[in-house]
């Protein structure tokens, strides 16, 4: 029973980092990279992302 349960675990490496740039009360943009890293099947997956964020009403109080 134990060794069929090794057989089925997965490992799984994930990475990331990332940048938030506020320009004033309501608008901000973010930027992200994440890496991720499958250890049985070898797949690897490197995701770029960019987000330009709006806060309604007052914004962010505390620029």
């Amino acid at each position: 029973m134990i060794d069929k349960d090794r057989d089925t675990k997965k490992l799984q490496w994930n990475i990331g980092t990332g940048v938030h740039y506020t320009l004033n009360a309501n608008w901000a943009l973010q930027a992200d990279w994440k890496y991720n890293y499958h250890r049985n099947t070898g797949a690897r997956d490197r995701l770029w992302g960019t987000r330009l964020i709006y806060r309604f009403g007052e914004g962010n109080k505390y620029i």
